[in-house]
């Protein structure tokens, strides 16, 4: 899907802020809109010199719509979704503690469906990869791809096929029946799965791994020579 850029002129502009004003309760006199709301002057609307793109994009921004329980109107452009991309961007290819301790939230469920589905909290994920996955394999990589656009639920799709060469520590999988398996040199190509993200706020709310065979944790097991037990 193409970026859509704040590049519309005047008349379209002044017709996207009309749901502005209908949601603030603001008054009309001789065509220009008097009264105050989140990211409006206090001055009338229609007075003065022609907006900066920065006001413009702070009016169709309705970051007051979501503090009312509001959802965007369908019609305006995605100005989180940039932000979205950086995020999750950095998310895929950020293995350390520090920058998974910032992009996830506290409340953060990271769900892996497999035939036993587990749910992972946020430090029980920051535990398993940066001290099981990535000192057993320190060239791990998600090999990600995603346009950041949220589907009607708030999800982001981002699909993943991660990579690896094991020549690092035993890889152990915490908190799961697995036995470790000793470094075996075996390089890896995991089966393309597909994550249903939901970033909120500044940070991922939630992670959602589509059952998909040969990949996830229990992939990267099978793949270096593990045996899941039949249970799991």
């Amino acid at each position: 899907m193409a970026m859509v850029h704040c590049s519309c002129d005047f008349a379209s502009k002044q017709a996207l802020r009309r749901p502005v004003y209908a949601a603030s309760a603001l008054k009309q006199s001789k065509g220009r809109f008097f009264g105050k709301t989140a990211g409006l002057a206090q001055k009338p609307v229609g007075a003065g010199p022609r907006p900066s793109r920065s006001a413009v994009v702070e009016v169709l921004d309705f970051k007051f719509l979501k503090n009312l329980g509001l959802k965007k109107p369908e019609f305006l452009p995605d100005f989180g979704k940039e932000k979205r991309q950086v995020m999750l961007d950095r998310f895929f290819t950020s293995y350390d503690k520090a920058t998974l301790e910032e992009l996830l939230s506290d409340n953060v469920q990271i769900v892996e469906q497999s035939p036993k589905s587990r749910t992972y909290n946020k430090s029980e994920w920051i535990n398993v990869l940066t001290n099981h996955v990535v000192p057993a394999i320190p060239d791990y990589k998600w090999c990600h791809a995603t346009d950041a656009t949220k589907d009607k639920d708030g999800y982001c799709l981002v699909k993943v096929q991660a990579t690896g060469h094991h020549t690092g520590k035993p890889l152990r999988i915490p908190g799961s029946e697995m036995a470790k398996v000793d470094t075996s040199q075996k390089k890896f190509t995991l089966q393309e799965a597909s994550l249903k993200v939901k970033v909120e706020d500044g940070q991922i709310q939630e992670i959602n791994m589509m059952p998909t065979k040969g990949a996830g944790f229990t992939g990267l097991y099978e793949a270096l020579g593990g045996r899941v037990p039949s249970a799991f």
